[in-house]
């Protein structure tokens, strides 16, 4: 029954009690609605604390064009919240593992849907806020004598806010990153190579099937000498995922990179789940096969140990100042084959240790300047997530 306006004036005397009270609950009723409306449009600023006994749902973000090392089209997986519902105790072996690189993972977790289940409790216009998020990686690659070499330091910290109802969850992520190059053929790039930047993220599950991700990112890429607008760069993404199959996705999108050498990467394939210890990701630009070695939830170190073998996509554009005071933007590019072995730890924090081999590296100059084209060389990397 439709709840009336309000009156401008009560009821009259010779009205009777009941309608009095009928009168007053429809006054009460409607004053709710307003606040609930109010409430609404005030939650999406505030949000609120994760509740103990929220339900955790894994799903992921479109690709990450933060200049972080996995910057060619990597998808993060996140958590979404839900109030608790009662659930079945799993069968032995159905229990969910996380997997190595899983913030960075390619694909959503084509086996756990956003859309809220039938009987799940959730709030009208309720946000919940997301557990703050960080990731630490440190990259070494040696250099000749003769030729070039560098070190990387990057960090990032993400905090999210999901809204249950709408099977929807927004991202704020600034990273930083260093890059600092050794050698004799980096005398036109002597000034560290510095990333700072902003990521807005959003994420929405149309039903059990889609899922739709966005992503803008502006950013500043310098020598922090060469300030000028070359070395503000927008980037973003945009994928869709379709899930036709317990144990198969499909991913098709595009990843704006704003380099000078590619400014548009398309990002997309398969990826097959046959069972809780192999994932195998068919997806360009970074392909990975995953295989759980061990599940120990015991001691400082306990938690699901993983080993990978994973292509990845390298490099970045930046505004510098070259000898003589040359203003120039160069851009850096390689391909990677990495081994590796993660940790998903038990307690909340992750470790990851890598290897790799790196090829087909190139230095471009805007200005013309002739190539550098450093020799094939090694990567080592270690990093933490928390």
């Amino acid at each position: 029954m439709n709840v009336p306006p309000p009156c401008n004036r009560l009821p009259s005397g010779k009205a009777s009690w009941s309608g009095t009270l009928r009168y007053a609950r429809a006054q009460v009723a409607w004053l709710l609605r307003c606040g609930a409306l109010l409430a609404a449009a005030c939650l999406p600023i505030l949000g609120r604390e994760p509740l103990p006994g929220d339900q955790v749902l894994a799903v992921s973000t479109p690709a990450d064009p933060d200049g972080l090392p996995e910057a060619a089209g990597l998808f993060a997986v996140e958590l979404l919240l839900l109030p608790p519902v009662e659930e079945e105790p799993l069968l032995p072996g159905e229990e969910d593992a996380l997997l190595p690189g899983e913030e960075e993972a390619l694909l959503p977790d084509v086996g756990e849907p956003l859309w809220p289940a039938e009987g799940e409790r959730l709030l009208p216009g309720s946000v919940v806020r997301l557990p703050r998020e960080g990731l630490v990686l440190a990259t070494w690659m040696p250099g000749k004598a003769v030729d070039l070499g560098f070190t990387e330091w990057d960090g990032r910290l993400r905090q999210g806010w999901s809204l249950p109802q709408a099977s929807s969850k927004f991202f704020l992520a600034p990273s930083f990153r260093l890059l600092t190059l050794a050698g004799p053929q980096s005398k036109e790039l002597a000034s560290p190579l510095y990333a700072f930047s902003l990521s807005a993220e959003w994420l929405m599950q149309l039903n059990e099937a889609w899922t739709i991700s966005a992503r803008i990112s502006p950013g500043f890429f310098s020598d922090l000498v060469n300030t000028g607008n070359d070395a503000w760069r927008l980037r973003g993404g945009l994928t869709g995922t379709w899930q036709f199959h317990p144990h198969w996705g499909l991913q098709l999108g595009a990843a704006y990179l704003d380099r000078n050498d590619i400014a548009l990467l398309p990002v997309g394939g398969l990826i097959w789940t046959p069972n809780a210890e192999t994932r195998l990701e068919l997806i360009l630009p970074r392909p990975r096969y995953a295989y759980r070695v061990n599940q120990n939830s015991r001691g400082p170190l306990g938690g699901d140990h993983w080993a990978y073998v994973a292509g990845e996509f390298g490099g970045g554009s930046w505004a510098i100042e070259r000898e003589a005071a040359v203003p120039d933007v160069a851009t850096l590019r390689d391909l990677r084959l990495l081994f590796g072995v993660e940790t998903i730890g038990a307690h909340g924090v992750n470790w990851r240790v890598e290897m790799g081999y790196v090829f087909e590296r190139a230095i471009e100059f805007q200005s013309g300047l002739p190539n550098i084209e450093p020799a094939d060389t090694l990567l080592f990397r270690a990093g933490m997530s928390f």
